[in-house]
């Protein structure tokens, strides 16, 4: 997914456009609470158009790919 796709959330199918994405570095299990292996991982997470989602990042597993940016 990129910048300029459109997406469906799942769940709701509210239906947006990309406007931002970024990599950012999580633990690999669990929540930051429980990392006593220090083993993290990887992920993309995109920021939607819309005043009700501009305060939130998804990940890739939350969003259907609808249209790809031509």
């Amino acid at each position: 997914m990129n910048v300029g796709d459109i997406v469906a959330i799942w769940g709701t199918g509210t239906k947006r456009v990309i406007v931002n994405k970024r990599d950012e570095i999580v633990p690999q299990h669990g929540d930051w609470g429980a990392t006593e292996t220090g083993i993290f991982r990887m992920r993309t997470v995109y920021r939607l158009a819309g005043d009700e989602c501009k305060e939130r990042w998804y990940t890739e597993e939350q969003l259907a790919l609808l249209s790809p940016r031509g």
